[in-house]
């Protein structure tokens, strides 16, 4: 009961409710937001057909609760909804973490680029991105399985099996990322964070892959799962993970597809 009691604690932590402001932005006919849930999201009001944001597969009554890997509560309302706003400018984009009716995603707002290099980097970034999303899945699986079988609704058998399941996730999502090929003929700066990113981000799978060894292991032998376990509670997962977003933040930059000053991640 102790074992169930303390997975059912670690699967709410991924559970908020809030509630929300009334700050808005109407941007240039192409899509109005407001701050919600206590400034934890960017809410979407409304978005023009056809817009670049609509044909990225942004819907009205999604909620935005990262910009390029950053939680919009950590950013002035002002910045967030610049950084979402210029991504309509010709060769700029910007990465935004939503979610909604079409459910939880990570999606690309970007405007045509005229240079050949930016291409190629848009292509790769794309392939790290969804070499993550196998991971991410990977994780809502075994967090949806530990919380039904804190609930007693799955059996210990049912939870091995996802557990077992979500492993195979981060080993693909792993692989994958190891398997993205870089352009040589990017700038050695953009290569390196890139590299970096992929890194970074292999290695939060591998590091997820052990979290989950773990909890199979914790329920074959009916040991108990000790709450302070770094590996159990993916502190160093999510370390690496978010040194690898830092990284590709570093890469959009260096290759041009993002002002950081103007968008007030870094200062002058």
């Amino acid at each position: 009961m102790e074992k169930r009691s303390l997975i059912a604690i670690l699967a709410l932590i991924f559970l908020t409710v809030s509630a929300s402001a009334a700050i808005s932005f109407q941007g240039a006919s192409s899509i109005s937001v407001e701050s919600g849930y206590g400034g934890r999201t960017l809410n979407v009001i409304s978005v023009e057909e056809s817009s670049i944001y609509d044909k990225a597969g942004l819907r009205q009554g999604d909620w935005i609760t990262q910009v390029d890997f950053r939680h919009v509560v950590d950013i002035p309302f002002t910045s967030a909804v610049d950084a979402v706003s210029a991504a309509s400018l010709p060769g700029r984009s910007v990465i935004l973490t939503v979610n909604g009716e079409n459910g939880y995603r990570i999606i690309r707002i970007s405007s045509p680029i005229p240079d050949a290099r930016q291409e190629a980097f848009i292509e790769t970034e794309k392939r790290i991105l969804e070499a993550w999303d196998v991971s991410r899945e990977g994780w809502e699986i075994l967090v949806s399985g530990s919380r039904e079988f804190a609930l007693g609704r799955i059996s210990s058998e049912e939870i091995s099996k996802i557990a077992i399941s979500s492993r195979s996730a981060f080993s693909e999502s792993r692989n994958r990322l190891i398997s993205v090929e870089i352009p040589s003929f990017l700038s050695p700066e953009v290569r390196s964070a890139l590299t970096g990113a992929k890194s970074s981000l292999a290695n939060a799978n591998m590091l997820r892959s052990i979290a989950s060894g773990v909890i199979v292991d914790s329920i074959e032998k009916g040991t108990f799962i000790e709450d302070e376990d770094p590996i159990w509670t993916e502190d160093k997962s999510l370390k690496a993970a978010g040194k690898g977003f830092g990284y590709l933040v570093k890469a959009r930059y260096l290759a041009g597809l993002q002002d950081l000053f103007k968008t007030g991640y870094l200062p002058r």
